[in-house]
């Protein structure tokens, strides 16, 4: 029976890291498709060039948004852009891949937790980042008439093995934050961490390596509903898009979240309400629970985030239900 086991199969039993993937190399599986599209949408000021051409204008329009995306490479910053890059470069004027896209790699590379090698996307995930934002997770039209996309309402972290457990990671961005904010501020770290909740799930190890689509807020009219209301929000979601959407299992998806975001971009998600931002307080339910009661993570400031069971938040208005999908 093994000896009609194929290679590949095979060798991924014996190893389930074998098609692994170094984190540069998701990147420019990021990068292609808009690569491709990019050239057949300007596809008429190619004419005439080589078919023998294709592959390699595919790649240098690859590389260009890669260099175009911020992502702080020094060795790519090192190496001479090559004419053909910059002939192409100048007559596609390829943008950036989004944010959303790219967070897990810019702000693990600046913590220094960037792995060696990483599980490869799912093959069908580029296409869900692309579809329009069902109503759950964005009702609103943009001013030019379209509709948001997922990237757009969405962020993809990477979750590292390495980052080992909640505690260890609030240590590293908390010193990370140290050497880049105001003496005074610093929102990668707990502002306020329930004792009993950090006791119970502190040092609970993150498990292996995986990737996780997480909202940029709490879905649109979960806010004032009790946990069952919510949950069935979630399970709405995932029906109508055929796609895994979950309730956060654990408080750590969303603070990463929050703290990668604010690494790579400089954005504050599920933010503390104030007179600036014009917004209320926003808190999302979890599934963990510490004496029977739902955690509740967020409210994130320029002193950090906020771990609380959910009788501590003011108010219901605050509370919504967050949406990831886990892979």
């Amino acid at each position: 029976m093994s000896s009609l086991t194929p290679p590949r199969l095979a060798q991924a039993l014996l190893d389930p890291r074998a098609d692994w993937i170094t984190p540069k190399e998701q990147l420019n599986w990021l990068a292609l498709p808009i690569a491709k599209e990019l050239i057949y949408t300007n596809r008429d000021k190619l004419k005439g060039l080589p078919d023998t051409l294709e592959q390699s204008i595919t790649e240098c329009v690859t590389r260009s948004i890669l260099r175009r995306s911020d992502l702080s490479d020094k060795e790519s910053e090192k190496q001479i852009t090559s004419l053909m890059d910059l002939t192409v470069e100048r007559l596609l004027e390829p943008a950036p891949l989004p944010q959303s896209l790219t967070i897990w790699y810019k702000a693990l590379k600046l913590i220094d937790k960037l792995p060696e090698k990483i599980p490869p996307l799912p093959g069908n995930s580029f296409q869900i980042f692309e579809d329009k934002c069902p109503r759950q997770i964005c009702d609103k039209i943009k001013l030019d008439g379209t509709l948001y996309k997922i990237k757009e309402k969405c962020t993809l972290i990477l979750v590292p093995k390495e980052l080992e457990n909640p505690d260890e990671f609030e240590k590293v961005i908390k010193s990370y934050g140290e050497k880049h904010y105001p003496e005074d501020e610093n929102p990668l770290q707990y502002r306020n961490f329930w004792n009993t909740a950090r006791e119970q799930h502190g040092k609970t190890p993150f498990g292996p390596t995986c990737w996780i689509l997480h909202t940029n807020d709490v879905l649109e009219e979960s806010r004032n509903k009790d946990w069952d209301e919510q949950v069935a929000m979630i399970d709405d979601l995932a029906k109508e898009t055929f796609v895994n959407w979950q309730v956060p299992e654990s408080f750590y998806e969303t603070f990463l979240t929050i703290a990668l975001t604010e690494i790579g971009t400089g954005q504050r998600l599920y933010q503390i309400g104030n007179q600036q931002n014009g917004r209320p307080s926003t808190y999302t339910r979890v599934k963990q629970m510490t004496d029977s009661h739902h955690l509740a993570v967020g409210g994130s400031a320029s002193s950090g985030v906020r771990v609380r069971p959910i009788y501590y938040i003011c108010s219901d208005a605050d509370i919504g239900i967050a949406a990831h999908w886990k892979f």
